[in-house]
């Protein structure tokens, strides 16, 4: 979820309200430079639920006018945590005078438990058994998962650790699905990614369940053979794997990462960086400064390993498109508008992008079928993969809002958001099979293949940095919508070709080698 999706969805009070001590994962931590807290009394705080409505569909209860009236209310007062709406009812925390008060006012309350508020995080995410429910995954289940089917599945699939975390050493691990996996193919490259915030976890649940999906529908299923052969498709299922050890385990609100913010060596609600706001991107505009604040975006641009680790991989293996699986809005959100002299502005390739961004969303059915996801463009002033992907590395990145309100839902509910969202991704892996145009830049007086930028106009100017070959192969990928195009060829500083009225067709690559001379 972002700043964007937080305004737009009427100013939810979160987490950075919150002042948490945590004594948790004391094995990691002591791995790590952070140890757990000291045993302290720990302030003691009332877990309520107030009735909102007797809808049980969300969409239905954001059109009462009686139940958001009283939405509204409840967050204009000075409550401890407030949480977004659940189903008919309000997730309130207060203190004793608090509750008292809400008594008094006539509220329809169910008082739940009193404790220390992580215990009270846990019951009102997790349930009444307080544990991580059925349907999910902590860390190690899913490296071992990984590993399982890249046994069962040895010609199809590929596993390789491609960093770890700064403060745990986790390991960051991407998954391959693809013919011919071991080899690194002249093929177009797709990437789903997800929990690069640590209680995001839904997401990785959804990853899971599509590489699961396309192993075992290779060679029976047609849609998913021709994926499988015709594409290299990645997974890094938890981007952010220190935040997700810890939202798994002990504070299933903890979104950052886990870096050491003041040294003190406690793991505190001052602690961790947003990884989604660490790219080198509109950095200084970007989430917040304030170490406290769930927005946090560090120090630095890439001060954070994940957010490095991810820069790296997408840089290198030039994916055509990513899916970033987040929760919970029920949207897609795209690049990007910009505010600029009081007007907004969009992205040169704004209709392609818009394309694109609905027919995902337009497949994906809400709770209720009666809805279906929104897209959005994002910001431009932030630091996010969506903007970081498209605008320096040249891969088109959606970030998919999974669910809505609640980044934890029980098992049954968990499976229709999984299988609610599969037609999105069928839709970007049928869409990476063109239309578009490719080819291979090759050096005429070498043979070999070259080094070049491949400018299509008038898309590649401004904001847009230039998208270049492939170094291996000189080959370039390009999604376009079909029309006539100007390409245009740059090696070392210099223009060497120009082609008029370029026709990419409807279905499928349009296929255009070029040979340059570079005298």
């Amino acid at each position: 979820m972002n700043e964007c999706g937080d305004a737009l969805m009427t100013g939810f009070r979160r987490v950075f309200e919150i002042i948490v001590s945590l004594s948790f994962l004391p094995a990691i931590l002591a791995a790590s430079s952070c140890a757990p807290s000291s045993d302290e009394a720990v302030e003691q705080w009332n877990l309520v639920k107030l009735r909102i409505s007797d809808k049980e569909v969300i969409e239905e209860v954001e059109q009462d006018s009686t139940a958001m009236a009283l939405v509204r209310q409840i967050r204009s007062l000075d409550y401890r945590f407030v949480s977004n709406i659940e189903p008919g009812f309000l997730w309130i925390i207060v203190d004793d005078d608090d509750l008292r008060s809400l008594h008094d006012q006539g509220y329809d309350l169910d008082e739940i438990m009193r404790e220390g508020e992580r215990e009270l995080f846990k019951r009102m995410v997790w349930g009444p058994r307080m544990e991580l429910p059925d349907g999910y995954h902590t860390y190690g289940e899913i490296i071992d998962e990984l590993r399982s089917l890249r046994l069962r599945f040895p010609e199809i699939t590929h596993l390789e650790s491609i960093g770890r975390t700064q403060e745990f050493g986790n390991e960051i691990f991407a998954f391959k699905v693809s013919d011919n996996a071991a080899t690194r193919e002249d093929e177009p490259r797709i990437l789903f990614s997800a929990a690069i915030h640590g209680n995001e976890i839904m997401g990785t649940e959804f990853c899971m369940a599509l590489m699961d999906e396309l192993v075992n529908g290779y060679g029976r299923i047609d849609s998913i053979t021709r994926a499988v052969d015709g594409l290299e498709i990645w997974f890094v299922p938890v981007i952010n794997a220190d935040g997700y050890t810890i939202s798994t385990t002990d504070h299933p609100m903890w979104r950052k990462n886990a870096r050491d913010n003041n040294g003190d060596g406690i793991l505190s609600d001052g602690d961790g960086v947003d990884l989604n706001r660490n790219f080198d991107f509109s950095f200084e505009a970007s989430g917040s400064e304030d170490p406290s604040s769930r927005y946090y975006r560090g120090t630095a641009p890439f001060s954070e390993s994940g957010a490095r680790t991810m820069a790296t991989f997408v840089e290198n293996e030039k994916f055509l498109f990513s899916a970033t699986y987040h929760s919970a809005e029920a949207r897609v959100y795209y690049p990007w508008r910009i505010s600029r002299h009081g007007e907004e502005e969009y992205s040169s390739e704004d209709i392609l992008l818009t394309g694109i961004a609905e027919g995902i969303a337009g497949r994906i059915r809400c709770l209720n079928d009666e809805y279906y996801y929104e897209a959005v463009r994002n910001t431009f002033d932030d630091a996010y993969t969506t903007n970081y992907y498209y605008g320096v590395l040249g891969t088109l990145d959606f970030m998919i809002e999974l669910g809505k309100y609640d980044h934890v839902y029980p098992k049954p509910v968990l499976d229709r958001i999984i299988n609610n969202n599969k037609p999105g991704a069928h839709y970007l892996l049928e869409r990476a099979h063109g239309p578009g145009l490719t080819g291979v830049v090759t050096d005429s007086m070498t043979g070999e293949p070259a080094l070049a930028i491949v400018r299509i106009l008038p898309f590649d100017t401004g904001d847009i940095t230039p998208r270049t070959t492939d170094p291996a192969t000189g080959r370039y990928f390009r999604v376009l919508q079909p029309g006539e195009y100007s390409l245009e060829i740059e090696v070392e500083g210099i223009v060497v070709k120009r082609m008029e009225s370029v026709v990419v067709e409807d279905g499928g690559w349009t296929a255009l080698d070029v040979l340059i001379n570079r005298r």
